[in-house]
This record gives structure tokens, sequence and C-alpha cells, in this order.
């Protein structure tokens, strides 16, 4: 009897312990390689009310862009993302870039993509505010270039940086083919939860620009008329452009305030 017992005590103790491995849900495997495929597609319309400027309402295809991404071993990514609109300002190859993941937190890039500089030029077109970003911004700022860029998030506080490497992206030419540089910008969320956010941010790019010379040209904020607002002309023997600039906007459930800051010199 008391072998018996014993049997069925040892017995009992092994399904017992064979129990949770059945019913634990299975841990998922995240594949070696893995790949997405995406595409924008926006169209824009305008109607102009003007006394003076000669300006013709129509619309345009201002976006038809495909984009591949790729992420391997976990460590590494690649993106290629290409325009093929009919938008003769924008530059057809947005995107050309291999990242390498030094944590969950950290990455370096290689490549070319948007300069961290500014809310606006860092917001996705597809989360815009307004149908384009604003003139000075356009302007002022190349919205992207080749470089190498680090980036370093945390709960409250983020870190991006760059060194530029020329062949940019902005409505001003003189800054299109800049000559090297580098930009800076933190980031604060004092409050960042799922319908309160408060986002505080200051930046500093500094350029040399090609040939020496720097211009200031404006478009309205549409591309259906690509006619310039403003245009400095050249102003020659320019050795660099700074900016500087401060970031802030504040989102509470339905209502979103957003505001910019820069200057430059």
């Amino acid at each position: 009897r008391i072998g018996r017992a014993l049997s069925a005590g040892v017995i009992s103790a092994l399904l017992i312990s064979m129990q949770p491995a059945f019913a634990a849900d299975p841990v998922p495997v995240q594949p070696p390689v893995s790949f997405a495929l995406g595409g924008t597609l926006m169209f824009d319309a305008a109607r102009f009310s003007s006394d003076t400027a000669p300006w013709s309402d129509g619309g345009n295809l201002r976006r038809a862009s495909l984009s591949f991404e790729t992420e391997f071993y976990q460590k590494w990514a690649f993106e290629l993302q290409y325009d093929f609109s009919e938008d003769e300002a924008e530059d057809r190859l947005e995107e050309l870039s291999l990242t390498y993941l030094l944590s969950e937190r950290t990455s370096f890039t290689l490549g070319k993509l948007k300069n961290p500089v500014g809310l606006e030029n860092s917001t996705s077109s597809k989360n815009a505010m307004f149908i384009e970003p604003a003139a000075a911004v356009k302007s002022f700022t190349p919205s992207r270039s080749m470089g190498l860029y680090f980036e370093s998030t945390g709960e409250l506080l983020s870190l991006q940086g760059g060194i530029l490497i020329g062949d940019g992206s902005t409505d001003n030419d003189a800054l299109a083919k800049d000559e090297p540089g580098y930009a800076f910008r933190a980031v604060w969320h004092p409050i960042d939860t799922k319908n309160k956010t408060i986002h505080l941010a200051a930046y500093r790019l500094w350029l040399e620009p090609a040939n020496s010379y720097f211009e200031v040209e404006a478009k309205p904020e549409t591309r259906v008329v690509m006619m310039n607002i403003l245009d400095t002309g050249k102003i020659k023997s320019v050795r660099g452009v700074t900016v500087t600039g401060l970031e802030m906007a504040w989102i509470w459930g339905p209502f979103t305030l957003q505001s910019e800051y820069f200057a430059q010199a």
C-alpha cells in the first residue's frame, strides 16, 4: 500500500509540474528578416482670391510615393521611398537609409532622410496640420539631406543629431547642394499620454551654402502655384548659415495648438 501510494504521489506530482507547460501561451518568435511595402497618394486643390497676382485655381498630384522597409536580425533596418508625383519641386528619391539599432532606444542611420529640425519638418505629411508646411520652414531649412544621423529616445527626453554631407531638399536652391554641416535637436515631453501631450523642443542647424551665396525664396503654401512670393536674389560671400529654433505643441483631447520660432543668421 505504501508503494502504491508513493507511485500515485509521484505520478500526480509529475502531472502537476507538467501542466503549466501545456497551459502557457506560446512565445512568438520574431523572424530574422521582415519587410513591409507602403504607399502614399495625395491630391491637392486650391482656389485663390487676389486682385494682383495672376494665380489660377487648380489642383495637382502632390504625392504618389512607394516605400519599402526591411529589418533583419533585429539590429539592421533599410528603407527606400520614391515619389512618382508630378510635383517638380520635390526630390524623387525621398529616403534611402540604412539604420543600425544599438538598442531599443538608440540608433545610427546613414543615408538620405529628414533633418532633425523643426516640428513641421519632422512631422509626416500624413499627419500635417495644414496642406503644406509654413513658407518660412520650407525656405530657410533643408528638409532632407544626406548624412550620418543618431537618435536616442527616452520616456521624457529625446535627442537627435546628424552630420549633413550635402544634396539637400528645400525650396532654397542655395541650400539644396550645401556643403557639410550639422544639426542637433532636443525634445522634451513632460506630459505624453493617449489624449494629452505637451511637446517642447529646441534645435540648431549650421550649413555652408554652395558657391558661398545665399538666397531666400518663398512659395505660397500650396503646390498648385509654383511662383515665388518672395525672392531676395543672391546674397554673396556667405560663409555659413545658422538656424536656431524652438517648438511647442499642446494636445488636449480634440484640441491642438502648435507653434514654432526660429532665427536665421
